[in-house]
């Protein structure tokens, strides 16, 4: 499915990047992933990956038993490749692909259980915007997560020095102060991690 692209740039940055997505995550596999499924509590839930590139989350969310998994990208090539390693959950129809922007979620209102942005909510060029949108899609009671397995420090020193001059002003900011800012939506703050090695925010739609 593909829904309307507002961050053009963006999506052109990453989808030349596609090529070597592989390589440049290639030690991200051994990250603990399971420890956040387990505390976004995605067994038997409806889950929307945002940014899920080429599937880092989706064996993890499968092991813990997910109900079906949206793997949403602005990348129409991250999507492919991704498409490509995970075919038989397609086929199954555990797995959607969802070619979409945060700024503009084709979903209909209170369909999602959980909401995971793995090393992605920095990218987003409208905060706020793309807040509101992750609240209208998720159901009452459903759970958002925005996880980073680095500090904010080291996630903001390799996004200023990256080639591509767009992403050198995506900053992640400090956990209390987006806290506050995702409160303001209808979240309440379950977790608050802002750590040298890892960066975790879960929060719960209010009713």
């Amino acid at each position: 499915m593909k829904g309307k692209i507002v961050d053009k740039v963006r999506e052109k940055i990453f989808d030349e990047l596609s090529a070597e997505w592989e390589k440049v995550i290639e030690g991200d596999h051994k990250l603990p992933i399971d420890e956040l499924m387990t505390e976004s509590d995605v067994e038997d839930m409806i889950v929307l990956d945002i940014g899920a590139g080429t599937g880092i989350l989706i064996e993890s969310g499968m092991r813990a038993k997910a109900k079906q998994w949206i793997a949403m990208d602005i990348s129409s090539k991250m999507l492919d490749i991704l498409s490509l390693k995970f075919a038989k959950l397609i086929d199954k129809g555990k797995l959607r692909i969802l070619h979409a922007d945060v700024h503009e979620i084709p979903i209909e209102d209170n369909q999602i259980d959980r909401v995971l942005c793995h090393n992605v909510f920095p990218h987003f060029e409208n905060t706020d915007k793309a807040l509101s949108e992750i609240h209208r899609v998720l159901k009452p009671d459903g759970l958002f997560a925005i996880n980073h397995y680095s500090g904010r420090e080291f996630i903001n020193s390799i996004h200023s020095q990256s080639p591509n001059q767009v992403l050198n002003k995506d900053m992640i900011e400090e956990a209390k102060v987006l806290c506050e800012k995702i409160k303001k939506v209808g979240f309440e703050i379950l977790i608050e991690i802002d750590e040298t090695e890892k960066y975790r925010i879960i929060a719960k739609k209010k009713d």
